[in-house]
C-alpha cells in the first residue's frame, strides 16, 4: 500500500481553565502556532522543527503558562522548563528552572543537537541542565536572553497576587493554573517529535521542575515497527512524572489493535494508569488534572489519527495537516474532572 502524505503538527495550549473571555484568543493562538508548524513542513523542514516553531507561538504569549507570561515562583519570578523528544534514535534533551530564557524550547532543541555529536574525550553529554548550568549553556548557544523580569506579564503579576491573598482558601483548580503548552509532528520521512513547556505551578517552590524536563513524562515520540506515535501531556507535573504519562501513553496505543478505538484506548490508559494508578493513591483526586495529544500512524492501515483525551475543564487544541491544508481547533470541555473526555479524528 503506497503511504500517504503524513505531513502533520498539532497544539495544545494546556489542560486547565480559562475564562470565558479569553478563549476565542486562545483558540486564535492554537491555530497561529498550528499554521506555523505546517509551514516548516510545507517547506521541507523536519517534524522537529515544526515542533519547535508551533511551541514558540506559544511561549511567546501572554495568555499561556511558558516562556513569556508563565506561572511566578513563591519569589515572583518565572522559571520555566521545556523538553523535546525526537523519534530519531529517541533522543530526549530538556531544560528546567530557567530565568530569562524567551523561548526554552529552542534551548531544549540546542541541547539535543548537542547530543548528537560525537563525544569528546569520552564524555556522556547531558540529557537535561537546569538552573543555571541551563543559562550559561543557552547563552553559549546563542539563545535568546533577556532580563528575568520582562519575562513577567501583567496578567501572570495579577494572578499570582489575586492568588497570594487567597491562599489559605483555594479550593477550586480553577484559581491554580496547570496549563502547559506543547505539540506533536509527524513528517514526511516518517519521522515523529514532541514538545512540552511550562512555567510550571503558581506560587511553586524556587528551583521545582516539572513533567516538561522529564524523559518520558511530557512528551514522546517514537517509531516502532513502522507504526509512528508522538505524546505531548499537560497536567500537574508531580503526577506525570510519577506515572510516566507520555511513555505510557505511547506504549498503550503501539499495543492496541488496529481494529480498536485509539480514542477510548488513551481515555481507558489514562483512567486505569493515571487517576487511578497506585502511584497516586495518596494523591488529592482534584489535583489529578490532565490532557493529553497524539498523533498515531498506523503503517499497515496506512492511517493517520489525531487522539485527545483530558479531564479538566477545558482543553484548547488545534491540529493541521497536508490533507487538511489548513489548521482546525477544537476546545474541548468536560464537566467532570473524575471522568476523562476522549476524541479522535482522521487527520488524511
Amino acid at each position: 500500500m503506497a503511504s500517504k502524505d503524513i505531513d502533520f503538527v498539532a497544539v495544545h495550549a494546556g489542560a486547565g481553565y480559562y475564562c470565558r473571555r479569553d478563549q476565542e484568543a486562545i483558540v486564535k493562538l492554537c491555530r497561529k502556532a498550528c499554521s506555523i508548524g505546517g509551514r516548516q513542513l510545507t517547506n521541507g523542514k523536519s517534524a522537529m522543527d515544526s515542533c519547535v516553531a508551533a511551541t514558540v507561538v506559544l511561549e511567546d504569549s501572554p495568555l499561556t503558562n511558558a516562556g513569556f507570561g508563565s506561572n511566578l515562583n513563591l519569589e515572583e519570578k518565572v522559571e520555566c522548563d521545556a523538553g523535546l523528544m525526537d523519534s530519531r534514535g529517541m533522543e530526549f534533551a530538556g531544560i528546567g528552572a530557567v530565568h530569562g530564557v524567551r523561548n526554552p524550547i529552542r534551548v531544549a532543541k540546542h541541547l539535543l543537537d548537542e547530543r548528537r555529536k560525537s563525544h569528546v574525550a569520552d564524555l556522556v553529554r547531558p540529557l537535561v541542565l537546569v538552573g543555571d548550568g541551563a543559562e550559561k549553556f543557552a547563552q553559549r548557544m546563542g539563545a535568546r536572553i533577556v532580563e528575568p523580569k520582562t519575562m513577567i506579564s501583567p496578567r501572570s503579576r495579577r494572578i499570582f497576587k489575586r492568588v497570594l491573598s487567597h491562599v489559605e482558601t483555594i479550593q477550586s483548580s480553577k484559581m491554580l493554573p496547570t496549563d502547559t503548552v506543547g505539540s506533536i509532528s509527524v513528517d514526511n520521512c516518517h519521522l515523529a517529535a514532541a514538545s512540552c513547556s511550562s512555567g510550571g505551578l503558581l506560587l511553586k517552590e524556587p528551583g521545582r521542575v516539572g513533567h516538561a524536563t522529564m524523559f518520558g513524562a511530557g512528551c514522546w515520540a517514537e517509531v516502532r515497527n513502522g507504526n509512528i506515535c508522538a505524546v505531548s501531556c499537560s497536567g500537574c507535573g508531580e503526577y506525570l512524572i510519577k506515572t510516566h504519562a507520555a511513555q505510557i501513553v505511547a506504549d498503550a496505543l503501539f499495543g492496541a489493535p488496529d481494529s480498536g478505538f485509539k480514542h477510548e484506548v488513551l481515555q481507558n490508559t489514562l483512567k486505569e494508569k493515571y487517576l487511578n494508578s497506585a502511584l497516586l493513591s495518596d494523591s488529592p483526586k482534584e489535583h489529578k488534572l490532565v490532557g493529553c495529544i497524539c498523533v498515531f500512524y498506523s503503517c499497515s492501515l496506512n492511517l493517520l489519527e489525531f487522539i485527545w483525551a483530558h479531564n479538566s475543564a477545558v482543553f484548547p487544541i488545534c491540529f493541521w495537516s497536508k490533507a487538511v491544508a489548513r489548521a482546525k481547533q477544537v476546545f474541548s470541555c468536560n464537566e467532570d474532572p473524575a471522568d476523562v473526555k476522549a476524541g479522535c479524528i482522521c487527520a488524511q
